[in-house]
This record gives structure tokens, sequence and C-alpha cells, in this order.
């Protein structure tokens, strides 16, 4: 309800600008209350968190959602109004769709992604709000800062990816902001269009952000249309006007490819599109009368390239297709490169085209390495302590050591549940000792009410090992008594704990050192991943200056012939919990992983075993890389900054 008040006051006051312009100056002040509201009312799941964090992690989670990003928008528009008083009646529809949305299932990020989750959704729709204004102000200049906060915010996806050791897994935001930033980059070249470019931005949008699905369909729906829109406008410029049609018509086949889930068959398409990209972009600067030369050129790079991965497979690994493309792409931007160096455009020119061009040379030949899992290899540590020495070429390390792995559960984080119901067999558990066994007993086993019991001689307590039970008792509880009469007895004794809360899960701090060089993985078990089976990797990047390793741990499991999957890290959460006599906690995540009764529960805590797997694989260049990606950033701002028209 508040959320609904709060938004009618700015939508008013939005509505009251557009029709009287002088009453402008209210507007941003009454659409930020709305977004104030949402960051307040945002729930997180990880406790123990300070004043600062929990702030952050709000409007993290807050931003990431539908409702929060077209609020911030619409308090974007309204701060602009005065440029224009479209912009207030676009706060104004804005404010209607927060509404519309409202709360939504919020994502769960942990404390470590909220810088990212909320740098790479305030630069993605920077891009989109500057796209939106200079649409209606016609400042065409507004979309060069649209392209440079698309163009920072792929590289914060990557780095943010780089932390959690996945660098690019084709997954919707990665594409999301890819397609954005070539998408972005037509609308550059296509005469500052910035219809194109709003499309880009809201394609990108849709993919980051958490909402229903009428209004994520909603936001791709207008992407397409405003992108088409923009591409029927064609600049005077003929050259500029085939390149940028080519790059937002592949920026919005690509959102149409990710939104269908098909963006692995992407790879050798984008590849084709990039070597047509860089020749076009030759013959751009060589001039046009100079195009029969420049393709020659390009045929016979065609030919060489063919033969090179006929004959020297640089990505080893991989097929001969990724190696002609690798060879192709690089040399197709070397080339260009060459042709930028000679043409009679300006200093910052050429270094921005250059560097963006260096970086496709860069991303064809590490890309194999990044986006193969063939390049993984594996190694069982049989224990801790081990070292072992791969025995592989360069550029795989040829040494790792698994130094300590040290426990701990996760209690940043407290996880509401619906604990399973639990028998209480605390009436027939008299005493704990050591395992019970019926062997010598005169018994007999009958089911009562769907359960099985074991009888003696009537009413009678029986006393093994320390260990007394009253008789008639559950099988279930004799049976677990007979494996482990302590964690028997912590669930017994504990099934009276009701908590509805609980720790998210536990994590393994692993220490690794990759041929000298140290690094800690953090894996284990989580609770909010139990639909995708619990279990987390570690992962880490030793860098280096030409080759870097990605390392992953994989927490011990093992896949029992029954088709069970017994794991330490779940066993190790169970336990913990129940040492904080939370039993009914530690039934219920056991459960997820096939338990179905005590004698399971005992069990799977019991037995679970298994080797710890480590996974690494080089990359190549990736320091350079993400320099290299630096560097054009700060190029761009120059050249923005100095007002160059020529990009």
């Amino acid at each position: 309800m508040e959320l609904y008040l709060l938004a009618a006051v700015g939508i008013a006051a939005n509505l009251a600008a557009y029709f009287k312009p002088r009453l402008a100056y209210i507007a941003p002040a009454s659409a930020a209350l709305p977004l104030a509201f949402l960051i307040y009312q945002t729930p997180l799941v990880y406790v123990n968190l300070s004043p600062a964090e929990a702030a952050l992690g709000k409007t993290a989670v807050a931003m990431s959602t539908t409702a929060g990003a077209a609020a911030f928008l619409a308090l974007g528009c309204a701060a602009l109004s005065k440029r224009s008083r479209q912009l207030s009646l676009i706060s104004a529809v804005l404010l209607l769709g927060a509404i519309l949305e409202g709360a939504r299932p919020y994502p769960q990020l942990n404390p470590a992604d909220y810088p990212w989750a909320l740098s790479l959704s305030l630069t993605t729709l920077a891009s989109l709000l500057l796209s939106v204004y200079s649409l209606l102000t016609r400042r065409v200049a507004a979309v060069k800062w649209a392209w440079l906060a698309a163009s920072l915010g792929l590289f914060l996806q990557i780095m943010w990816n780089y932390t959690r050791g996945n660098l690019w897994s084709w997954g919707l935001g990665e594409m999301g902001m890819l397609a954005m930033w070539i998408a972005t980059t037509g609308a550059l070249h296509y005469g500052l269009n910035a219809a194109v470019a709003a499309g880009a931005g809201l394609g990108a949008v849709s993919g980051i952000l958490h909402g229903s699905e009428f209004g994520i369909a909603a936001l791709r729906g207008a992407a397409i249309l405003l992108i088409a829109v923009g591409l029927t406008r064609r600049p005077a410029d003929l050259g500029r006007a085939v390149a940028g049609m080519g790059m937002a018509g592949l920026g919005a086949a690509l959102f149409l490819t990710s939104w269908v889930g098909a963006a692995y068959a992407l790879v050798y398409p984008l590849a084709s599109a990039a070597f047509t990209g860089t020749a076009m972009m030759a013959v751009y600067h060589a001039g046009l009368k100079r195009w029969k030369r420049v393709m020659a050129i390009y045929g016979a790079l065609i030919a060489v390239s063919a033969a090179l991965s006929l004959t020297w497979r640089y990505a080893f690994e991989s097929t001969a297709a990724t190696n002609f493309y690798g060879y192709l792409v690089a040399g197709g931007a070397a080339l260009a490169i060459w042709h930028v160096a000679k043409s009679q455009y300006g200093v910052l020119h050429k270094a921005l085209h250059s560097s963006i061009l260096f970086i496709l040379i860069l991303l064809s030949i590490s890309g194999p390495y990044i986006t193969d899992q063939g390049y993984y290899k594996l190694l069982a540590v049989d224990y801790i302590g081990a070292k072992y020495y791969t025995l592989l070429n360069w550029p795989y390390p040829q040494a790792i050591e698994v130094e300590a792995v040290n426990l701990t559960l996760d209690r940043n984080a407290h996880i509401p549940i619906t604990p399973l119901d639990f028998p209480d067999y605390s009436q027939y558990l008299k005493k704990v000792g050591g395992p019970f066994s019926l062997k010598g007993i005169n018994y007999t086993v009958a089911e009562v009410d769907g359960k099985k019991y074991v009888f003696t001689n009537g009413t009678a307590l029986v006393e093994v090992n320390g260990t007394a039970v009253l008789f008639p008792a559950p099988l279930d509880l004799v049976t677990a008594l007979g494996i482990d009469p302590g964690l028997t007895a912590r669930f017994v004794y504990c099934m009276h704990n009701e908590t509805s809360a609980a720790p998210s899960g536990v994590v393994y701090r692993v220490t690794v050192d990759v041929d000298g060089t140290p690094l800690t993985l953090n894996a284990g078990f989580n609770l909010l991943k139990a639909s995708g089976g619990g279990l987390y990797a570690g992962a880490a990047y030793v860098g280096g200056v030409l080759i870097g390793y990605h390392v992953m741990a994989v927490p011990p499991g093992v896949i029992t012939p029954e088709g069970a999957f017994w794991s330490e890290a779940v066993a190790k959460y169970a336990e913990a919990v129940l040492n904080q006599c939370n039993a009914r906690v530690a039934y219920t995540a056991l459960s997820l992983f096939g338990a179905r009764n005590l004698t399971e529960a005992v069990a799977y805590i019991k037995n679970a075993e298994g080797i710890w797997i480590l996974a690494f694989k080089p990359i190549p260049l990736l320091g350079i890389l993400i320099l290299t990606m630096i560097m054009t950033l700060i190029i761009s701002i120059l050249k923005i900054l100095n007002n160059y028209t020529k990009v």
C-alpha cells in the first residue's frame, strides 16, 4: 500500500510538471520516494552485516528487479525533465510500471556480489537513460556517453564473472551486455542513432533484471521495435551506414538468440561477423576506392587461416574450425589495425579503434581456453597435503599441492524453511552409550499403523554397550542406534527444536599451491542451491603476465549404486546444525538428497565420503586483456571530452 501511495504522488507530480513545465522542480523529489521505499523494504537473506553492507545489499537487490529499475529510471527522467517535458510523462509511466511490477521474487546475491550487481545495474540503466534523453531532446552527443556506459557495463560483467571464476558462460546477462555494446556501437556509427541505442539498453536490462514474465517480455518487444525503427533512418555517410546497420542488426540477433536459449550456437556466427567487421573497418579506413585490394588481402587471409588450422592448432584441444576462426579473427583485426594506423584520422580515433581491435585479437587467442570446457584437467586428491605433478606440457601448471582444508558453518545467512515432521522417539531411548545390537536377543518385527516395530517378550528395557532402549521400539530407531548412537541421540533429543531458520550452508576453504603461487578456493554446500544439487565448487584465478590458470575445487561426493548422491559437504552441514540441536533442519537438508527416515539420515552423515577433485585449465593473455579494456575506456572518455565527431 505504501508503494502505491508514494508512486501515486510521484505520478501526480510528474503529470503536473508535464502540463505545467514550471513545476518540473517538484518531480525529482516525488519520484525519489518510491525508489527509496523499494530499497528500504527489500529483504536480505544474509544477516550479521554491517549497516553499510546492509544498505549496499538492499540497494543492489532492489536495483536488480524490474520495479527498482523502473523507479530509478523514473527518477532520472524526472531529474532531466527541464530539458524536455516528455521526460515527465515517461517518468509517470515508469512509476506506474513500478506499481504493476510490485514486489517480485528477489535475486539471491552473495555479499561479495553486491558492489558488482549494483554497478552493473547502474551503468546499464544509465546507458538506457542517456539514450532515451538523446531520443527525446535530439541531443545526439548523449549517445556517445550511452555507448561509454555500455562499454563500462560489458567490462563490469566480465570482471564480475572473473571474480566468480567464470570468465564467460554465454548466460542471459552476459549475452545481453555483449549485444548492448555491439548494438550501441552500431548506433554510434549509424548517425548517433538514439533509437537504436535505447533499444539496445532495453534489451540489456531485460537480461539482468528479475521481474514478471509480462514485464520482461514488454522490455524485449520494445527493444526490438526501437532498433528496427531506428534503422529506418539512414545517415548520409554510406560507409558508416553499412557498418552501423550491420552491428545494430547483429546486436538484435544476439538478443533474440539469447532469449530463446540458443546462445551457445552463436560462437561461429559471431566469429564470422567479427571477421566481416574487421574487413569493413579496413575498407572504410583505406578508402572505398581501394575496396578491391583490401578484399583481396582478406580473401587470402581466409586461405592462410584454413591452411594453418589444418597443419598447426595453437589451441590444440579445440576443433580445427575453432582454430580456423581464431586465426581468421586475429589476422583480420591485425590487418584492420594496420589500415587504421595509415588513415588520416586523429590520434584518439586511431587509438580507440586500434585498442578495440587489439581486444578482438586477444579474445580470439584466449577465447577457446575460456569457453571450451575440454581444456579442464581433472585431478583426484586422495589426501590433504598431497602434491601432484601434472606431467602436462606448457601452458598447463606443472605442480599442484593441496595444503589445507578448513570447514566452517556459514552463519552470515539464515534461510527460512519449513522443516519436515520428525518422529518422536525420545520415549524409547533411555540411555546412550556404544552401538546397539539385537544380537542374542529374542525379538520379532511387526508392522503397526504402517510403521515397523521391534518386539521382545513384553515391555522390557534392554541395554547393550551402554545404550538402553525401551521395547517395543521403532525399527528405524533401533537400526540407527546400531550405526551411530551419538548422532541418533542428537536427532532424537533435539527434535523439539522447531526453528524455521537455517544457516545457509557450510564453506570449505581449500588452500592450494599452483607452481609456487598460493590461492584459496571457497567451496561447499548451500541450501539456497539445493534444487541444483546444493554443492558449489570453489574457483579462483592465478594471474600471470602471459598465462594464468583457472582452478576449481569440487567437494567430495560419491554416487551410490542405488543412484543416491552422497556428499561430504552435505553431511558436514547436517552434522554442524545437528550439533546446534537443530535436528529438524538437519533432517530437512538430508531429505533433499534422499534420506527418508532416521536410519538413512544417520547413515548419510556417518558414511558420506569421497575424494576432492581439482580442475584446472590455462587462460592466456587475460591480464593483458583486462588492461587493454581499461585503456580503451580511458581513451573513450578522452575522445568524448575532446568532442571528436569521427567515431
